[in-house]
């Protein structure tokens, strides 16, 4: 039988561009991130192109957020807070640069 050690939260999210594009750069600025942020991760490269669904689903991520606290709610206002700090450079398919 299993016994808990710990009582913790844990939340992930997903970014994902607001149209199909190609990518310029995925930014992540570590200063604005809240504490309870473990790990945030680029998923997609310069000239990667990304298709929303039904195109594509995991592919069109670009950014990947994983929160740990003791409290659920915490972990999603870190996921918020820490999403504004990763930025997405593309340039909408068949179209010019955008940020």
């Amino acid at each position: 039988q299993l016994k808990a050690t710990r009582h913790a939260a844990a939340a992930i999210r997903f970014l994902y561009p607001p149209c199909d594009c190609t990518v310029s750069a995925v930014s992540i600025d570590r200063d604005r991130l809240p504490s309870v942020i473990d790990t945030v991760r680029a998923l997609a490269e310069p000239g990667e192109v990304l298709q929303l669904p039904p195109v594509a689903h995991v592919k069109c991520r670009y950014g990947l957020i994983v929160a740990t606290s003791d409290d659920a709610a915490e972990c999603v206002a870190a996921l918020d807070k820490a999403a504004s700090a990763v930025t997405l450079s593309f340039s909408p398919l068949g179209s010019v640069a955008s940020e």
